[in-house]
């Protein structure tokens, strides 16, 4: 999916920053196909993706889960990022 498409559904424009609260990931650490896993609606369990694009210009990562392909966050609420590992969402 497009930034422009994403852009579409989210409303208005959305922008992140560049690094987390704690300096652990800066946007530049993010790859297509890199393994994630996001926090969960309302602080529940973290949501494992995969990263499809990043956006640097607003610094948005956009990825998808096994249930959905439009997803977008902020570094913010990554939780833990690794490689590419083959399976990831098939994994649960």
């Amino acid at each position: 999916m497009s930034l422009r498409k994403t852009r579409k559904t989210l409303g208005p424009k959305m922008r992140g920053r560049y690094f987390d609260e704690y300096r652990c990931f800066q946007m530049s650490d993010f790859y297509r196909g890199d393994s994630i896993r996001v926090k969960g609606p309302r602080g529940g369990l973290p949501v494992r993706g995969v990263v499809t694009s990043v956006d640097s210009e607003n610094n948005l990562i956009l990825y998808k889960t096994a249930d959905s392909d439009g997803n977008v966050t902020v570094i913010n609420n990554i939780v833990s990022l690794e490689g590419r590992i083959y399976n990831w969402l098939g994994n649960v």
